[in-house]
């Protein structure tokens, strides 16, 4: 059951499913209902977990098979999750963004939707996550 292994995710991490919610931007809730199984996990949150980390193994999260997390297959390192951390391109990152706006303000797309968020994932495997101010 996904719930377990969630749940042996969590304590092997040493992290709360509260602070793993801060950690990949989701409602403490979705968390929660998951391991109630009162919902499956999402798409979104699936995907906001492996890009968080990515050495948690898709198949044994989702199926129960093979090893907790890709590299322990070959090594024997403690778990590690993704870093955010601040990068020496934080400038150019800045602007990178600023291609994004029109005179300080995030454009809108179709009619009435605005940017809200612009995640950069970077070849290091770390990323950062620009939100709407």
């Amino acid at each position: 059951m996904i719930k377990n292994r969630l749940t042996e995710f969590l304590t092997i991490e040493n992290i709360s499913a509260t602070k793993l919610a801060e950690e990949i931007n989701v409602q403490a809730s979705s968390i929660s209902h998951i391991l109630s199984e009162r919902n499956k996990p999402s798409y979104d949150f699936l995907v906001k977990l492996f890009s968080a980390y990515p050495r948690l193994n898709p198949k044994w999260l989702m199926m129960g098979t093979g090893q907790m997390y890709l590299d322990d297959i070959n090594t024997h390192e403690t778990p590690r999750k993704l870093r955010k951390i601040e990068t020496p391109e934080k400038q150019e990152t800045e602007q990178f963004l600023n291609l994004f706006t029109e005179n300080g303000k995030i454009p809108t797309i179709n009619n009435d939707r605005e940017i809200e968020k612009i995640v950069l994932f970077f070849s290091d495997k770390t990323f950062e996550t620009y939100t709407k101010k």
